[in-house]
């Protein structure tokens, strides 16, 4: 559908090539919290510890329904499930809840990884196959870490029906492109075209486990076969739900 492109791009040089003034004091970088309308779904959540990147939906009953962008409270991380805490509003009351959610769906805020404009680790394919989707328009873009080339930062945009990438030189963190998304939101510079909006995140990271508390063996009567969708001579596999809540393969051996 199109071809990429690489260029460098000097990211932090208050140069006149990168039209960056590193003085702007619209920018707010003196604070690290400050992070622009471009960084949390949720603008209430900005002076939270930490906050949500995905909405989540209960597996269990000892799961926490959390909403993209929430404000929460870690209470513990139990390796790919983290136990945390947050507050509701009803009326005049307070409800504190408290639950297990993916470790991977939580980020502090302050983070790279808690911006919406930043994708983690991928592979160049993948990149352009987020950014070409129909979902997208001219200028959305988003950071990320280049598997395929030593985790090197790249900006990537979509330019009509293709996408540029620009390497990021030095070592990259939040503030600093922060800085660098608010100056390219507002004119391109040396950019292909202006930085519109992040790029749509369809993708969630994948689960694990099924709960928080992996057992060998589950309960039959949790499970529910929904549609056969192959067989063979030792067994059946069918599309099925576990515990009423998760979609899942069920792979049925024959007798005998």
């Amino acid at each position: 559908m199109g071809t990429a492109l690489c260029k460098r791009y000097c990211a932090f040089c208050p140069c006149r090539c990168c039209r960056f003034n590193s003085n702007d004091s619209n920018e707010g970088t003196s604070n690290p919290n400050h992070t622009g309308g471009l960084f949390y779904a949720n603008q209430h959540a900005r002076q939270s510890r930490y906050v949500t990147l995905y909405s989540y939906k209960p597996r269990t009953s000892t799961d926490l329904p959390v909403k993209e962008g929430e404000e929460i409270e870690i209470l513990s991380k139990e390796g790919e499930w983290t136990l945390v805490q947050k507050v509701e509003e009803r009326g005049a009351e307070k409800l504190v809840k408290e639950g297990y959610v993916p470790s991977s769906f939580v980020a502090e805020v302050g983070s790279l990884a808690a911006a919406r404009w930043f994708f983690g680790r991928m592979i160049h394919v993948d990149v352009k196959r987020c950014l070409l989707r129909d979902e997208n328009q001219n200028g959305s873009f988003l950071v990320w870490q280049n598997k395929e080339m030593d985790d090197l930062y790249f900006l990537s945009v979509r330019y009509g029906d293709i996408v540029k990438h620009y390497r990021i030189t030095e070592e990259a963190n939040f503030q600093n492109l922060s800085r660098l998304i608010n100056q390219c939101s507002k004119e391109a510079g040396c950019l292909c075209t202006r930085l519109t909006e992040p790029c749509i995140k369809l993708d969630r990271p994948s689960i694990c486990t099924l709960a928080h508390i992996a057992e060998w063996e589950i309960q039959h009567a949790s499970l529910q076969k929904k549609q056969l969708i192959g067989s063979g001579q030792f067994g059946e596999v069918w599309e099925g739900i576990w515990n009423g809540t998760t979609e899942v393969a069920i792979k049925e051996l024959k007798g005998g």
